[in-house]
């Protein structure tokens, strides 16, 4: 009954169905954003493309900067709903950067853990099923020779 679970969610992709849970579900998410600066990203969105698909405010556009500024927007509509979130913002990604940044989420699990009185590193909602899916490969192999 305690404990976070981490989602990946990329941006616009997983928008509609992350951003509808956040803002439509239970009150009991933190959610983390984690971004890099694109605007300076070099494609751009063809202006035919945009005008074909109703889309004119996108025409010309460098992908970069309609990125950023759907990040911007979604932290806004989060912080307009009273949703608590934050925001890391990285420089560019690189070994090091990545590296920091899995260290630091590492630390605030076992803290966390620490916190509400968890073992991090014990699942045995999840020992249940590795022990079942073992004894089944063990029994397809007997069946196999």
């Amino acid at each position: 009954g305690n404990g976070t679970t981490p989602v990946h969610a990329t941006g616009t992709v997983d928008q509609h169905s992350q951003l509808q849970l956040y803002l439509d579900g239970p009150h009991d998410k933190l959610v983390t954003l984690v971004t890099c600066p694109a605007k300076l990203s070099k494609p751009r969105i063809p202006s035919h493309l945009a005008l074909k698909m109703g889309c004119d405010y996108l025409a010309n556009l460098p992908l970069g900067e309609i990125l950023d500024t759907s990040f911007i927007a979604t932290s806004d509509t989060l912080a307009q709903n009273g949703r608590p979130a934050r925001e890391i913002y990285v420089e560019h990604i690189d070994e090091f950067t990545l590296g920091s940044l899995l260290m630091h989420f590492t630390l605030e699990t076992l803290i966390s853990a620490q916190l509400w009185k968890v073992n991090p590193f014990g699942q045995p909602a999840v020992e249940n099923g590795k022990s079942l899916a073992i004894l089944r490969l063990i029994d397809k192999k007997r069946e196999a020779q």
